[in-house]
């Protein structure tokens, strides 16, 4: 091999491993963008895990709500219509 084709490979290595080294800070550099990334991501779902749990737990409260009054509402409306029919029935036989 004659020395320019050493002088020749030597370079090619020397800046492969330039191209190497600024590949790998490349690399590290966009791992840490991700990580921050991802970290905002984690903060942003736990939060909106909380708000689906606080709703969850409002829905539940509010449907529990309703069906204690609906049973009231129906009481009251068996209770009007059975003193209705009752008077009703008074009148027919009058």
């Amino acid at each position: 091999m004659d020395e320019e084709t050493k002088q020749l490979l030597e370079t090619m290595r020397q800046e492969s491993a330039v191209a190497r080294a600024e590949n790998a800070a490349a690399h590290a550099d966009t791992r840490r963008q991700f990580e921050i990334g991802a970290e905002g991501l984690r903060d942003s779902i736990k939060l909106v895990a909380e708000g689906v749990s606080t709703n969850t737990q409002r829905i539940e409260r509010l449907e529990s709500e309703m069906k204690e009054e609906f049973a009231e509402v129906r009481s009251m409306i068996k209770l009007s219509h059975g003193q209705l029919d009752r008077r009703v029935r008074l009148l027919e036989h009058k």
